[in-house]
């Protein structure tokens, strides 16, 4: 009995792993495409050529690659609340005279996640650029000497024996409508915490609290490099 007890503890009880955030990387990045000579003479070619206040399209790309062989991938929606924190934290964009316009294009709009499908959603809303925003996760589940508690069942609804900690990262890219030209790239990360008993916790409130973190981080970036670029 012991020596089950004792085994028991080593499964039970386990400590953070953390994360993996080259995994997160591969993720954002998508599949690796063959680039030539062809395409970089066209990226050279390539100049700006939107003219202020622009008219801006964000395309909110869902995650739909979650790594199979990484045990930390979890997958996520982008919710109505993250779509809105986006667009407000622009008012001051408006003020400026960065933005005349920002608005969402709905994914059901956009028949492919490429940069050509995406570009071409949004010059069909009349868009300057389009912003796209990308995002990945990972959960790490692990459990504290509280967990032996479970076995008294009482104790996995009550006592907090299990931790849920969650890394969201978010990547976007402003492009230009018209040829392709990038305006700039913004990243940031959130990480959240969360313990609670073992029978009860769930991912989700850290996984919404790292990514709201992450999308503050992004606004934040996006409201500065923008007004740089126009100059104000």
């Amino acid at each position: 009995m012991t020596r089950i007890l004792s085994v028991f503890v080593l499964v039970v009880v386990g400590c953070s792993s953390g994360f993996d955030r080259g995994r997160i990387k591969e993720r954002l990045e998508g599949e690796e495409r063959q680039i030539d000579d062809e395409d970089i003479r066209a990226a050279l070619a390539s100049k700006p050529q939107v003219r202020f206040p622009i008219k801006v399209g964000i395309v909110f790309v869902e995650d739909d690659r979650t790594d199979r062989s990484d045990r930390r991938a979890v997958p996520f929606r982008w919710t109505d609340q993250d779509r809105e924190s986006l667009l407000a934290a622009w008012e001051t964009l408006r003020a400026k005279g960065v933005v005349s316009d920002l608005f969402v294009i709905s994914p059901d709009l956009v028949p492919g996640n490429d940069l050509r499908h995406l570009r071409l959603a949004a010059a069909k809303h009349g868009a300057d650029a389009v912003l796209v925003v990308k995002g990945a996760a990972q959960m790490d589940r692990y459990a504290n000497p509280l967990a032996l508690l479970n076995l008294t069942i009482v104790g996995g609804f009550l006592a907090p024996g299990s931790h849920r900690d969650a890394l969201f990262s978010a990547r976007c890219a402003l492009w230009d409508v018209g040829n392709e030209f990038l305006y700039l790239t913004a990243r940031s990360e959130g990480e959240a915490k969360r313990q609670g008993p073992t029978f009860l916790i769930e991912d989700e409130p850290a996984l919404d609290a790292a990514k709201e973190d992450a999308l503050r981080g992004i606004n934040a970036e996006l409201v500065r490099r923008l007004a740089s670029l126009k100059g104000s």
